[in-house]
């Protein structure tokens, strides 16, 4: 399953037990990509932070984006 992840994420296998073991930082661009690719494969929507601890500030971001996407 860890091989189909990071293939569909378009990441190495070792780069995702890196950033499961807390070897590695994950880019914002990482993070989107992982998350949408969780979301694709669960078929239903996935938010980042499920996937990940984000700090105050990378919250308020993705929180600002999430609500500028709702239909109005």
């Amino acid at each position: 399953m860890v091989a189909v992840f990071a293939r569909r994420a378009h990441v190495s296998p070792s780069q995702l037990r890196r950033l499961r073991d807390g070897e590695s930082e994950p880019s914002r661009r990482l993070m989107v990509a992982l998350t949408e690719t969780a979301s694709a494969m669960l078929s239903r929507p996935v938010y980042m932070v499920e996937l990940f601890e984000l700090s105050r500030a990378d919250e308020a971001i993705y929180t600002a984006i999430l609500e500028s996407r709702e239909p109005k």
